[in-house]
């Protein structure tokens, strides 16, 4: 898909090219991160070379530059350990928040959800214990899960785009550390 816009890197100047490489490319990673967001390891790496090729197309890098800090600093890309994350904090949002159809009204319960926090040499983890302690597969799980680890001063923001803005913000540097 990339090899195709290949020959025109050169016309475009940075910001044309970070256009058509968001709405081209990235938009359809967005798009499919139910899928490939609770995939292997290997898959996961297959994504984020995807990601990394498109930012050495925007950044005008060779193939063996490293690349990952520039497009955390200057794209402001997500890799797909955190795009997951985004994506299933913008549905709890509106779930949360009753921004989605009735349908899913009900569909998260946080009267019986367990949440622990454990300190271990300064650093704070948060964990959810599900039924029978076992692994957390089921999407709603899953979303619990990821809106208890995030900062209760973003989980309190009313607007949507506000809430966007400072979780992309979060995971940019939780990404960078």
């Amino acid at each position: 898909m990339l090899q195709s816009i290949y020959y025109c890197q050169n016309l475009l100047n940075v910001n044309n090219r970070k256009i058509i490489i968001e709405s081209y490319m990235l938009s359809k990673l967005r798009y499919l991160y139910c899928i490939w967001g609770n995939t292997t390891k290997g898959n996961s790496k297959i994504i984020e070379g995807v990601i990394r090729s498109a930012g050495r197309f925007v950044l005008k890098q060779r193939k063996y530059d490293e690349v990952k800090e520039n497009i955390t600093e200057k794209l402001n890309w997500l890799f797909p350990k955190h795009l997951y994350t985004y994506e299933i904090l913008k549905v709890a949002y509106d779930l949360f928040n009753n921004c989605c159809p009735d349908y899913f009204k009900d569909y998260l319960n946080l009267e019986d959800v367990n949440v622990n926090v454990m300190s271990t040499r300064g650093k704070d983890y948060t964990y959810i214990l599900s039924e029978n302690n076992k692994p957390i597969r089921i999407l709603s799980e899953k979303i619990t899960h990821e809106w208890f680890t995030i900062p209760e001063v973003i989980r309190k923001i009313k607007t949507k785009g506000a809430f966007n803005n400072k979780l992309k913000q979060y995971l940019i540097e939780k990404q960078k550390t």
